[in-house]
C-alpha cells in the first residue's frame, strides 16, 4: 500500500485525490474549453468523473501503483489536480495536471508540478 502521502509548497497543499473532491472535479473536468486538449476529457456526466476518482482511490491504496493523481488545495480549496503515470514496464513516468480556469494564471500548476516530481 501507498503510504497516504501530502505534499506542501509555499502556496499549495497536495493530497490523494479521490472521491472527496467529486463535485469540484466534474465542476472543471465538464468544462469544454477547459479540456480541449486533453486526451481523456471532457467528462460529460458526473458518472464519469465518480469512475475515475473511484480509481484514484484505489491506486492510493496499490503497493504498486500505476499512476497517482494528487488534489491541488489553495487555501484548502480545491482547484485542480497534478498527477504520474507509470508506462507499462515502469521505466518512466509522465506528468499530467489540470486547474480550474478561475486560477488559471498563477503560477500554481508549476508549483505544484515541481513538488510531484520532486515526490517522484
Amino acid at each position: 500500500m501507498m503510504k497516504y502521502t501530502e505534499l506542501r509548497t509555499k502556496r499549495l497543499e497536495l493530497c490523494p485525490h479521490g472521491m472527496k473532491y467529486l463535485a469540484t472535479t466534474y465542476e472543471y473536468s465538464s468544462d469544454v474549453e477547459n479540456t480541449k486538449y486533453m486526451a481523456f476529457l471532457p467528462d460529460f456526466s458526473i458518472e464519469e468523473t465518480k469512475t475515475f476518482l473511484t480509481e484514484c482511490d484505489a491506486q492510493w491504496e496499490k503497493e504498486e501503483p500505476e499512476f497517482l493523481e494528487f488534489a491541488v488545495l489553495r487555501d484548502g480549496i480545491h482547484i485542480g489536480a497534478v498527477g504520474i503515470y507509470w508506462n507499462e514496464i515502469r521505466d518512466t513516468l509522465e506528468l499530467g495536471w489540470i486547474l480550474h480556469p478561475a486560477y488559471h494564471g498563477r503560477g500554481y500548476i508549476s508549483e505544484a508540478a515541481k513538488a510531484v516530481i520532486e515526490f517522484a
